[in-house]
């Protein structure tokens, strides 16, 4: 079937009136009555032919490849570097952590730096033969460039985001790679007295842009798998040597999206114009990111990485289960012996089991680093969860090393007393 390219509705035209272009291919085939059941080409034709395809696959295809695509994938390791390397185990660390932190939440994806880490979840799902765990997995597709197109509300709602979920009780969990939260912040301002309902986990969540700090919880074991020293980095250090290259050296199998259309089954999808083209984008090579898929998934199914994932998640999932029954003392016990047996990987899940305390966990008590033997840290905190960009000022300072004593914090920051 030949691809239909698809035109942003105009702000003012109603939903059933949305122009679609026509087929490439009307040009090429010669119009006939009735129409021609197996039309045949000349060479020329197939040139242009594979020319319209190969463009649209580059430059004029959804920005939403479809993320499941990835269980449709065969195992099969690749020699890809270290950085690949690292970024796998940074991945499946990820992941145990957010599926057993978060039982009860919906776990969205944003799009496309964060698509491999749900891609990994959707993956171990698999692997497990886990279908509430694939259920919970979702992508959503919204950037800078579109999150104020008139259509965004209609795609929340088609991707599982509404009053009426909400209504229901449901609990939404935003993920991405960093490092301010605007865009999580901004649809959660579309849901206003649910902000209990919704979450935003960062991978690195700092004041990067030099305008303020976020109030949303940084993943320091997804550094940690990086480099040993990096839960005792300055945090906008890490977003620096860390999370950029993540997410712009990765090869990717499309533009960033800048906009909504309809396709022609009346689905809102994402898509992207020429104009969308970020220098941070990186390598946009369709067959390349393949690769990278085939060998997650060849990663994440050996038996030695699974046993691996079974032990995080378990070590989450009780430390779950104290905070939300209110054993403060046994979970202490059990970050303290995180940190005696893991080394650095341990103090990176303490830090990270804190700071969600302060931010995403609603309902139980906090915990500080002193009172599992941690030195003094400054810890993201989130009181409204709708903080305007305007009201947490960054304060600029020396880069530094976050274990050591603070004298004077922003006073945006939660710094605890000894």
């Amino acid at each position: 079937m030949a691809k239909i390219n698809k035109q942003p509705i105009p702000p003012k035209a109603e939903e059933h009136e949305s122009p679609v272009r026509p087929s490439a291919l009307k040009l090429i085939v010669p119009q006939t009555s009735p129409p021609l059941v197996s039309p045949r080409f000349t060479l020329l034709q197939k040139l242009v032919i594979a020319t319209f395809l190969a463009l649209g696959l580059f430059f004029s295809s959804p920005c939403y490849p479809d993320g499941y695509d990835i269980l449709r994938t065969t195992p099969k390791q690749h020699d890809l570097g270290k950085f690949w390397t690292k970024s796998k185990d940074a991945q499946r660390r990820t992941l145990a952590m957010l599926i057993e932190m978060y039982p009860d939440y919906e776990l969205y994806f944003l799009e496309r730096d964060a698509r491999l880490l749900g891609q990994t979840g959707l993956l171990m799902a698999k692997i497990e033969g886990d279908e509430s765990l694939q259920k919970r997995i979702h992508f959503l597709n919204v950037s800078r460039a579109n999150k104020t197109h008139p259509l965004l509300s209609q795609y929340l709602k088609q991707e599982g985001i509404s009053e009426e979920s909400l209504a229901q009780g449901k609990k939404f969990l935003f993920i991405d790679t960093g490092f301010v939260g605007s865009i999580p912040r901004g649809i959660m301002q579309r849901f206003p007295g649910h902000e209990a309902q919704f979450g935003v986990q960062m991978m690195v969540a700092s004041p990067a842009d030099h305008e303020y700090r976020s109030p949303f919880p940084s993943t320091r074991v997804f550094g940690t798998a990086f480099s040993d020293s990096y839960p005792m980095q300055d945090i906008l250090e890490g977003a620096i040597d860390v999370v950029h290259p993540y997410a712009s050296r990765l090869p990717k199998s499309d533009l960033r999206s800048d906009l909504f259309v309809v396709d022609p089954n009346g689905k809102i999808q994402p898509d992207s114009t020429l104009q969308s083209r970020d220098i941070n984008d990186g390598e946009i090579n369709p067959m390349k990111t393949r690769q990278f898929e085939e060998d997650l998934h060849f990663y994440l199914n050996q038996s030695s990485t699974r046993l691996l994932n079974t032990k995080l998640r378990d070590e989450w999932r009780k430390a779950h289960q104290l905070w939300q029954a209110g054993k403060k003392s046994e979970l202490v016990r059990e970050l303290e012996h995180w940190i005696n047996v893991k080394g650095v990987q341990g103090v990176a899940m303490a830090f990270d089991l804190i700071e969600m305390t302060h931010t995403n966990l609603v309902g139980g008590f906090t915990l500080t680093p002193p009172e599992v033997g941690l030195p003094l840290q400054e810890i993201n905190q989130n009181e409204t969860r709708l903080r305007d960009k305007n009201l947490i000022p960054w304060q600029p300072r020396p880069c530094r090393r976050l274990l050591q004593n603070l004298t004077s914090p922003p006073p945006s920051s939660t710094v605890f007393p000894e």
